[in-house]
């Protein structure tokens, strides 16, 4: 095996293992605190932290990682650190004391992410690979996860969720520690070049716009499993809903460069967020568990979609010395979402109902595709 290939295989089992963990906090999170009798607005602001954090600590990741000129260290610091505070913080029983640990736990592990993008963007550089093909593996990890954390939180119950993610956490870790670190041919950057970032007018709207579509994705993602727990479904059926989403994922992702192959960035993201609108306006409207389960189909189309899309848009826009700043601004502007939309999303099926709040998500979605056409009127990206 060639030295490149040694790594390709190395990135994607650690890209594999770190969303294998997501496939347990973001379906069953919620259930987990919903299990743990909280209420809904509670839920909302605990699922809010990640985009307080994202918003607040991102874009230092990123430049720490620019300037030292390391992702591996930074990557191994974040996944001991979570992996440590997992093993406990769920014993924790007041809500206000379980806030304050999950904020740190959220401060190592939520930049981890965006550290796997660059390390595939860095890979890649100069060959034929495309980053779909790398980020396929994460969402195959995921569905895999989903799937079989179903049943055991079905067979034993939803208190056994922390366990599961304490040991995917490590199962990360260790993986991790193979990892090759990122390629930096220019110098670090200075301060200067890194306030040049946060000017770039179209790097601006773009986030601002993407931020809007990631802000209705996150809503739905964050309580998807309550509406269907909601509807009469049970826990295992929330796992194949996501299962079936992310499954479709990695299809998409494995075909991604080829179907967009002579589309414009931007032409993508239009046709992205018009699939958002009509997932929403199905999910508003179908009471059937079966069909919503068929729905999630689309999950795995529009995130693939938009997901790639921007990570490639965002990577072209920024320096070659500032790749992890630029994800680590994207990750700041997508926790505003992440707290508009589990803050908002939680009020409002606290106040309203699951129908209101899908009809929401597909107006915001429309707002975005609006803005993406006139942008396309301005620039060509």
């Amino acid at each position: 095996m060639t030295p490149f290939t040694i790594k390709s295989l190395v990135l994607k089992l650690f890209a594999t293992s770190h969303y294998a963990v997501n496939g347990v906090i973001i379906p069953f999170l919620p259930l987990m605190f919903d299990n743990k009798g909280y209420q809904y607005w509670q839920i909302g602001l605990l699922l809010a932290v990640g985009g307080i954090v994202n918003f607040s600590t991102q874009i230092w990741w990123g430049y720490i990682c620019d300037r030292l000129q390391t992702i591996k260290k930074i990557l191994l610091i974040q996944l001991t650190l979570s992996a440590v505070l997992s093993l406990f913080i769920f014993e924790i029983n007041s809500f206000w004391a379980f806030f304050i640990f999950f904020v740190i736990f959220s401060i190592f592990y939520r930049p981890i992410m965006a550290n796997i993008d660059v390390l595939i963007l860095s890979h890649i550089k100069g060959s034929p690979r495309s980053y779909s093909s790398f980020r396929l593996f994460g969402s195959l990890g995921f569905v895999v996860s989903a799937l079989i954390s179903g049943f055991v939180l079905k067979k034993y119950g939803i208190e056994v969720g922390e366990y599961l993610i304490a040991g995917a956490l490590l199962m990360n870790l260790i993986i991790g520690i193979f990892l090759f670190d990122a390629k930096y041919d220019q110098s670090p950057p200075r301060f200067k070049e890194f306030l040049k970032v946060l000017q770039n007018r179209t790097l601006l709207v773009l986030l601002i716009l993407t931020t809007i579509i990631f802000t209705t994705h996150l809503s739905n993602d964050n309580f998807i499993s309550i509406h269907i727990q909601n509807l009469g479904g049970t826990v295992d059926q929330a796992g194949l809903a996501w299962t079936v989403g992310v499954t479709t994922e990695v299809i998409v992702f494995a075909f991604l460069s080829k179907i967009i192959r002579n589309l414009s960035s931007l032409s993508v993201l239009k046709i992205a967020s018009l699939l958002y609108v009509i997932r929403w306006l199905l999910l508003a409207f179908i009471t059937n568990i079966n069909l919503i389960i068929t729905v999630q189909v689309l999950h795995g189309i529009c995130f693939a979609l938009f997901w790639a899309t921007t990570v490639k848009t965002i990577d072209q826009l920024v320096p070659d010395n500032l790749k992890s700043t630029g994800q680590g601004v994207r990750y700041m502007f997508f926790g505003i979402g992440l707290v508009v939309g589990s803050l908002g999303a939680g009020l409002l099926l606290d106040a309203t109902s699951d129908k209101f709040m899908y009809l929401c998500l597909a107006f915001l979605a429309f707002t975005a595709f609006i803005g993406f056409n006139k942008m396309g009127k301005e620039v060509h990206i």
